[in-house]
């Protein structure tokens, strides 16, 4: 058995965090952050990468190692001495981080405020671009081969759009998307009866969806990620050839 049930609640404990507040950040149920912590359960690999970059300590740190309080307050000093020099002098602001389990919550006809106290936020300089949720990335739907969106990867979501925006939607635009189909980041493209989603996993079928169907759709600002592209990879030429392949296959 490891030390990771033991070290993820001293990490609760030195963060102030409740087991709903963890679990929230990591996508996972209270029921089985609490099995973790009691040693009845060990965590899948993704779940361990996740917590590992989230609190900067490395992976085999945090499964083979009994970590003491000094040790983990000693890396919140270190990331705190980190983040002050990064954000000196910087403006940062504050926004809601969804999950898959928190956003299911959503829904666009209910005041976002009250459904927003409760979910953790991220800080990021503030870039006077309209910026209103972040969401973070679970799964592989959207990655290719190296390059694309990974899990842990988070993107910062603009207002939605109204309703001319709506009908105007450009084709394969990067959005955020919510419904009782679907809850994924996609590229979507507009029909005459409602949208078509498209992912870039080869295995990832595309999904037509009436307009009464979508609860929630806002653009894609900006990409925070974790991974590393490779050293050849161009950006903007890959997103071109990626659109371009989807349009064929919309047309």
């Amino acid at each position: 058995m490891s030390h990771f049930g033991k070290n993820i609640r001293k990490i609760r404990k030195v963060k102030g965090l409740s087991q709903h507040a963890f679990a929230s950040l990591f996508d996972l149920k209270r029921a089985t952050l609490g099995a973790y912590e009691e040693g009845r359960s060990e965590p899948k690999i993704s779940t361990l990468i996740k917590v590992a970059n989230h609190f900067s300590i490395d992976i085999s740190d945090l499964l083979q190692k009994d970590l003491t309080v000094d040790a983990l307050l000693n890396v919140q000093d270190k990331m705190s001495a980190v983040h002050d020099e990064l954000t000196h002098n910087v403006k940062l602001i504050h926004i809601p981080l969804l999950t898959d389990r928190s956003v299911s919550q959503l829904r666009c006809e209910e005041p976002l405020e009250i459904e927003l106290n409760d979910i953790p936020k991220i800080s990021i300089p503030d870039t006077r671009r309209v910026i209103e949720l972040a969401y973070q990335i679970s799964g592989l739907e959207m990655s290719r081969a190296d390059y694309g969106l990974f899990p842990g990867d988070v993107v910062l979501l603009g207002p939605p759009p109204d309703a001319e925006a709506l009908q105007n939607l450009a084709k394969n635009q990067l959005c955020f998307v919510n419904s009782p189909i679907v809850t994924a980041v996609r590229f979507v493209t507009g029909t005459e009866t409602g949208y078509q989603l498209a992912a870039l996993h080869d295995h990832v079928p595309m999904i037509d969806l009436n307009a009464e169907e979508l609860t929630q759709l806002r653009p894609v600002v900006q990409i925070i990620t974790n991974s590393l592209p490779h050293p050849e990879f161009n950006l903007q030429e890959t997103v071109s050839q990626l659109q371009e392949q989807i349009r064929s296959l919309v047309e």
